[in-house]
């Protein structure tokens, strides 16, 4: 079961927004953590994660999409 924000990151992807950690109010060790998330449990695909200074990690898009099961914990029905 995904948390409020979770599901708010997961609906952007599907519209085909880019998700900023602005818009769901959360600081980029959190907004990471729940890109980690979505992408282990195989709600999205195509993100990686680059380490950066301070052993900070930054998503990288690459092509990223819901998967179906993403759609399908959305409702989505294609």
């Amino acid at each position: 079961m995904l948390k409020r924000r979770e599901k708010q990151v997961l609906e952007d992807i599907a519209r085909e927004r880019m998700p900023v950690k602005e818009r769901c109010d959360l600081d980029d060790r959190e907004f990471c953590r729940i890109l980690k998330k979505l992408s282990e449990q195989n709600y999205i695909q195509g993100i990686d994660f680059v380490t950066v200074e301070n052993d900070a990690s930054v998503p990288v898009f690459l092509d990223f999409d819901v998967t179906l099961k993403g759609q399908d914990t959305l409702g989505f029905f294609e």
